[in-house]
């Protein structure tokens, strides 16, 4: 007959949980993973600062973690179309299978990079429709939009935008990243600021938790975990 302590049972228990985990994946389910939802600006305004953009998503990687989603998205003339979303993919549970997903989304950035095409006009009222809607169908805790743009709204005459359009925002927090300051913003900030003031003011009254602005990769990325860890 053989005795087992309470530990050494708990141990062998614990032991076996996370061979099955590394093994299937299915044991664990994460009440923190993210839903990131990344708009990135290809118009004319912005075209030039799309090299950094695409470099400050690659350095976002390395911090998502299993089960994140992550959709890429660009804010072009008419952003609401089903043609708008460049990736859309979710991060495997099974962390032996974490680092093939991030690869396989790197190369697919590289590809989107390679054939980027820039703009006539910046739809940016469609392109937060078009997150919103994302957002309707998600179930995560966690939901996030960057956005890469200088945030000046330029429609085209066949893609019309009602200021007055109210997005559904419940819940989510919005990352202003890298917003640009172009020569005539240096040289007149009032309204530059003025256009910070009239995106977040309308961002805050479509239930946005909150809006952030942020410069560089690790801002961002700091933001992300702070995110997290209120969570």
């Amino acid at each position: 007959m053989y005795f087992f302590s309470r530990a050494s049972l708990l141990t062998g228990v614990v032991a076996l949980c996370l061979g099955v985990t590394m093994l299937t994946g299915c044991s664990y389910r994460s009440e923190k993973v993210r839903d990131l939802f990344i708009l990135v600006d290809v118009s004319g305004s912005y075209f030039e600062h799309s090299e950094r953009s695409f470099q400050r998503i690659r350095s976002l990687l390395f911090d998502l973690s299993s089960g994140d989603k992550l959709t890429v998205a660009q804010v072009d003339s008419c952003s609401f179309g089903d043609g708008s979303e460049w990736i859309s993919e979710e991060v495997d549970y099974n962390p032996l299978q974490k680092g093939a997903d991030i690869r396989g989304i790197a190369d697919e950035l590289a590809r989107v990079q390679k054939s980027l095409r820039r703009s006539s006009h910046t739809d940016i009222t469609g392109a937060f429709l078009r997150a919103s809607r994302h957002f309707a169908r998600s179930r995560s805790n966690h939901k996030v939009i960057i956005v890469f743009s200088d945030l000046k709204e330029d429609t085209a005459l066949s893609c019309p935008r009602d200021e007055s359009i109210v997005f559904d925002l419940e819940d989510i927090t919005i990352i202003l990243a890298d917003v640009a300051i172009s020569d005539v913003d240096a040289r007149k900030p009032e309204a530059y600021l003025r256009n910070i003031k009239h995106w977040r003011d309308r961002l805050l009254a479509s239930g946005a938790r909150d809006v952030i602005e942020a410069r560089g990769a690790s801002q961002i990325s700091d933001i992300l975990a702070s995110l997290r860890a209120d969570g």
